[in-house]
């Protein structure tokens, strides 16, 4: 098999749908198997699955697992060399999975490839490409002073303002996205956190991909469409601040120790503050 697909689904039904009739169109001469991991979707979801895609391993989780351990479940089944782990919102585009593969068979070296990732207007989404996050750049964004000092070295260095969507070149992390990984690079590291719910577990994964000595190579030629957050979407503000920040503050806990995480946890409680007496305002203000 060259390459499991592995999707996680929460209530994106005609998205997952989109993107399951992608991969079948688009899947060329290569072997290719879709995986479903649905995390209790309400919204028929599984049943289109089960129904419209017979050749999608699915498997139905009694609750929302999170992100991690969704994939997890579905990496246990997987009989790919290359794992594709995709959402459920974006769509692969002609002759993505076989550039991909030629270039990872290329290039043992390279543990991951990152495609392109754009917008539905066929723009390069930004964002998409970061370095890795550093403890003054995750504090700005924290603390909404992102949206204040755009310019500062440390955000422009971590969202890469430099950054060129038209050269292949190595970087230090994958979008959660879009993730295109060689299987032997998994079993050296092994999967993904489950202390993640959601959020900072790719980021972690990429670290100790790199850790282990191995590259991440973004490559501009395989491209994959993204409509972008479209199961989060879905929660209400203040849950998913909550789980970014205990995400952030455990990824700092894990490689920069309990001094790093302290200070994130601290200011993520001040950020929630700011929160909760900003609501009443804003409503107020929308309600005139």
């Amino acid at each position: 098999m060259d390459i499991s697909v592995i999707i996680v689904n929460w209530n994106v039904r005609d998205l997952l749908r989109r993107c399951l009739a992608s991969i079948e169109k688009y899947r060329g001469i290569l072997s290719v198997e879709s995986i479903v991991v649905d995390n209790a979707s309400t919204d028929g979801s599984a049943s289109m699955v089960q129904k419209e895609f017979t050749g999608v391993k699915l498997f139905r989780m009694p609750k929302n697992l999170g992100f991690a351990r969704a994939n997890n479940r579905a990496l246990a089944k997987a009989q790919g060399r290359y794992l594709f782990f995709l959402n459920p919102d974006a769509e692969l585009t002609p002759g993505a999975l076989e550039a991909l593969v030629a270039y990872m068979d290329a290039h043992p070296e390279v543990a991951v490839a990152a495609p392109r990732i754009e917008n539905p207007d066929g723009t390069y989404q930004r964002g998409s490409i970061r370095r890795e996050p550093t403890l003054s750049s995750q504090l700005l964004i924290i603390l909404k002073l992102s949206h204040l000092l755009p310019r500062v070295h440390a955000l422009q260095r971590y969202y890469y303002a430099d950054f060129d969507p038209a050269r292949e070149q190595m970087v230090d992390q994958v979008m959660g996205s879009a993730m295109f990984f060689r299987r032997s690079a998994l079993d050296t590291v092994g999967y993904f956190d489950e202390k993640f719910f959601l959020w900072f577990e790719e980021v972690d994964l990429c670290r100790r991909v790199r850790q282990s000595g191995a590259a991440i190579c973004y490559l501009p030629q395989a491209r994959v469409i993204h409509h972008g957050g479209a199961s989060f979407r879905q929660e209400v503000l203040i849950t998913k601040q909550l789980i970014w920040y205990r995400s952030v503050v455990h990824y700092f806990y894990k490689h920069f120790g309990w001094r790093h995480a302290v200070v994130l946890w601290f200011a993520s409680r001040v950020a929630l503050l700011m929160v909760i007496l900003y609501r009443p305002y804003a409503k107020r203000s929308a309600d005139r």
